[in-house]
C-alpha cells in the first residue's frame, strides 16, 4: 500500500481494520460459544486476506474524487455512497459460500462450517463496517485538518509507479492477442497442474 500510496498516515489508516476487525470479530465468538483454535484460526488467516479490500476501495474513490478537486465532505460522502452496493455485494457473496455448512447434518462438516464459518462472517462483517463507517471518517480527518495530503493526486502517482506502468505494457500486450492470452494461460494452469501432480506422486 505504501508503494502506491506514498503516504504512509494512509497506510495506517487501512491498516488499522486490521485490528478492530479481528478483536471485535471476538465478540462473535464468544457469542457463538467458541473459543480460539485451530479452525477459527483457519477461518480468520482467510478473511484476512479479504478485510482489507473493502477499505482500500473506499479510500482509493475518495481520494479520486479529491484529486479531480472535489471538497473534502462531498468527496467522502459521494466516494463511499458509489462503491458501498459494490463492496456489501463482494462481502455478502464470500460470505454466502460458507453458509450452508451451518445447517449440515454431519458433525464435522458442522463443526468446521461453525468455527470457520463463524469466523470469517464475523470478521468480514465487522470489516465491511469497518470500511463504511471508519475509514471515511479518518480519511475526512486527513483531508480537512492535514492540507498537505491533498498534493497526493492518485491519478499521477499511478502513471509514475514502475509496476503499474510495467502493468499497463502487460495488459495491451494480452489485449492485442487474447487468444494467445488464453491459450498460454491454459497451458501454464495445465503444465503447473501436472507439476503438482508429478511432485505429489513422487
Amino acid at each position: 500500500l505504501w508503494i502506491f500510496l506514498k503516504n504512509m498516515r494512509l497506510v495506517v489508516a487501512i491498516a488499522v481494520a486490521i485490528p478492530i476487525s479481528v478483536y471485535t470479530a471476538f465478540n462473535f465468538f464468544y457469542g457463538a460459544d467458541i473459543t480460539l483454535n485451530s479452525l477459527t484460526l483457519l477461518g480468520m488467516s482467510l478473511s484476512v486476506g479479504m478485510l482489507l479490500d473493502n477499505s482500500v476501495v473506499v479510500m482509493e474513490n475518495i481520494y479520486r474524487l479529491t484529486a479531480q478537486g472535489v471538497d473534502e465532505d462531498t468527496a467522502v460522502v459521494q466516494g463511499t455512497k458509489e462503491v458501498w452496493r459494490s463492496i456489501v455485494a463482494s462481502t455478502l457473496t464470500t460470505i454466502m459460500v460458507f453458509l450452508p455448512f451451518a445447517f449440515s447434518d454431519n458433525f464435522l462438516v458442522g463443526l468446521l462450517g461453525k468455527n470457520v464459518g463463524i469466523s470469517i462472517f464475523s470478521t468480514l462483517l465487522v470489516s465491511l463496517l469497518v470500511a463504511l463507517l471508519l475509514v471515511p471518517l479518518m480519511t475526512h480527518s486527513f483531508l480537512k485538518y492535514r492540507k498537505n495530503i491533498r498534493s497526493i493526486d492518485l491519478e499521477q502517482v499511478s502513471k509514475r509507479n514502475r509496476l503499474i506502468e510495467i502493468y499497463f505494457v502487460l495488459l495491451k500486450t494480452c489485449m492485442r492477442v487474447p487468444a494467445k492470452t488464453i491459450m498460454g494461460a491454459l497451458a501454464a494452469f495445465f503444465i503447473t497442474l501436472l507439476i503438482s501432480l508429478g511432485v505429489s506422486i513422487v
